[in-house]
C-alpha cells in the first residue's frame, strides 16, 4: 500500500467503513460465478448454468443504477439497510430452489430478484470519501485505493469461488457470498462514516449542465470498450470451468482464475511504471485487441498447457484496461456526475458478462470449449477495432468541442 492511501485510511472513520466494504467487495466479486458453478453442478448442464448466471448479472446490473440514484437521495445507512434484509432472504430461497431443482424460468426470475437487491457497497464506499476528505491529493488517493482494491477483489473473488465449490461442497461458495455480501454491508452502513451521509440534491441548474457530459461521444466508446471487457472475461470465465472439466483437470478451474488475477495484479503494477502506447485513447484499443489475440491460443490448440498459457497471458491486459476506464471516465464526465458513471461503467461490465457467460454456455454445449474461446477473441479484437475508430472522441476535448458546437460530437 502506498504511503498517500496510508494518509487516506488515517482520515477519522475512514478504516472501519474500508474494511468492512473490503469484505463486502469481496463477497460481491465471488457471486455470480458462485452461482454459475453451483447451478452447473446441480444440472450438470452449462446452458441452464449460463442462463441462471446471466439472469443474476442482469439483476445485478439493474441494481447498481437504482441503489446509485437512491443512495445519492436518502443516504448510505438507509439504503443499505433496506437492502440487507431482502437479500438475505432471498439469497436463502435461491440455495433452497437450486437444491430443490427448480426448473429454468422461474428460478432465473428469483436470482434476478435476489441479485438486485445485493447491497452495492462499492459504490457507496466510492462515494464516502467526498464526505470523508475535502478535494485534493489525499481524496484522488483515497479514490485510488477504492479503484485498486476492487478490482484486486474482482479479480481473485471468482477465483475463490472456483476453489471452494471444486474441493468443497458445490454450494459453499455461493453460501460464503452471500454472507460476506450481507453482513459487512449492514456493518459498513452502521459506521459514522457512512451515517454521515444522508443523502444531498444538487442544484437543478448543475445537474442540467452536468448531464452534457454523460451524453458525450466519449462516454458512449467507452462504454462499447468496458460493454468489450465484461462480455469476454464472462466468455472466458465459463470457458476455464469447461475447458478443465473437458481436459480431466476440473480441479484446475480455481487454479487457472487464481493465475489469470494474480497476473493480471502484477502486470497492472509493472504496466503501470512504464504505459505503452502512452497516449491513453490508442493505449486502449491496443489493450483490447491483445486481450482478445492471447485468448487464440487456446482457442485453437487443445489442451491444459495452451489453455492456462492463453489464460495467464490474456490476464495480463485485465488490471491495465481497468485502469484506462477509470483515468479516461475522469476525464470525460463532470464531477458532480462522476459517481452515478462510474455505476453506468461497472453496470455495462456486468451486463455485457451475462451475455458473454450466456451465449458461452450455449456455444460450448454445442461446439465445446475452444469454440468458446474463438468467439471471445472474435468479439475481443472486433470490438477493439470499434473503440480504435471512435478513439479521437475519448479526448476530453471532445467533448468541449461538441459543447461549442451546439451539440454536433453527440
Amino acid at each position: 500500500m502506498t504511503a498517500s492511501a496510508r494518509t487516506a485510511l488515517a482520515v477519522p472513520g475512514a478504516l472501519p467503513a474500508a474494511a468492512w466494504s473490503l469484505l463486502g467487495r469481496f463477497g460481491f466479486a465471488m457471486n455470480n460465478l458462485s452461482l454459475l458453478l453451483y447451478v452447473a453442478a446441480r444440472t450438470d448442464s452449462y446452458a441452464v448454468a449460463g442462463t441462471i448466471s446471466a439472469a443474476g448479472l442482469i439483476g445485478t446490473a439493474a441494481g447498481i443504477i437504482a441503489q446509485s440514484r437512491l443512495l445519492d437521495r436518502y443516504g448510505t445507512t438507509r439504503t443499505l439497510l433496506t437492502c440487507t434484509a431482502p437479500y438475505a432472504l432471498l439469497s436463502a430461497a435461491v440455495l433452497v430452489a437450486i437444491d430443490a431443482g427448480l426448473s429454468t424460468l422461474p428460478l432465473a426470475v428469483l436470482v434476478a430478484v435476489q441479485c438486485a437487491v445485493l447491497p452495492t457497497v462499492q459504490v457507496a464506499s466510492r462515494a464516502m470519501w467526498s464526505h470523508l476528505v475535502p478535494a485534493g491529493p489525499v481524496r484522488d488517493a483515497a479514490y485510488s485505493y477504492e479503484a485498486i482494491s476492487f478490482e484486486v477483489c474482482w479479480l481473485l473473488g471468482p477465483a475463490v469461488a472456483a476453489v471452494l465449490a471444486t474441493w468443497l461442497w458445490p454450494g459453499s461458495a455461493l453460501l460464503i457470498s452471500v454472507t460476506l455480501s450481507t453482513v459487512p454491508a449492514a456493518g459498513f452502513a452502521l459506521t459514522a462514516a457512512a451515517r454521515s451521509h444522508r443523502g444531498a440534491t444538487a442544484p437543478s441548474d448543475e445537474v442540467a449542465r452536468s448531464a452534457e457530459g454523460l451524453r458525450a461521444a466519449g462516454l458512449a466508446v467507452l462504454l462499447v470498450a468496458t460493454c468489450a471487457f465484461g462480455l469476454t472475461i464472462g466468455f472466458v470465465v465459463v470457458g476455464v470451468t469447461a475447458g478443465t472439466r473437458a481436459n480431466g483437470v476440473p480441479e484446475l478451474a480455481g487454479v487457472l482464475l487464481g493465475l489469470w488475477s494474480i497476473t493480471s495484479v502484477l502486470s497492472g503494477v509493472v504496466y503501470q511504471r512504464s504505459p505503452w502506447p502512452r497516449a491513453l485513447p490508442v493505449r486502449l484499443p491496443v489493450l483490447m485487441a491483445a486481450f482478445g489475440l492471447f485468448l487464440v491460443l487456446p482457442a485453437v490448440v487443445g489442451g491444459t498447457p495452451a489453455l492456462t498459457v492463453g489464460v495467464v497471458l490474456a490476464g495480463a491486459t485485465l488490471v491495465p484496461q481497468v485502469t484506462a476506464h477509470n483515468t479516461l471516465l475522469d476525464g470525460l464526465v463532470p464531477q458532480l456526475r462522476l459517481s452515478e458513471a462510474f455505476g453506468w461503467i461497472t453496470t455495462a461490465i456486468f451486463a455485457a458478462n451475462a451475455g458473454g457467460q450466456a451465449l458461452g454456455g450455449f456455444v460450448i454445449e454445442r461446439y465445446g470449449y475452444q469454440a468458446c474461446f474463438r468467439t471471445a477473441a472474435v468479439c475481443g479484437v472486433g470490438l477493439a477495432v470499434v473503440v480504435w475508430v471512435g478513439r479521437r472522441h475519448l479526448l476530453p476535448d471532445a467533448i468541449s468541442e461538441a459543447r461549442r458546437s451546439g451539440g454536433r460530437g453527440r
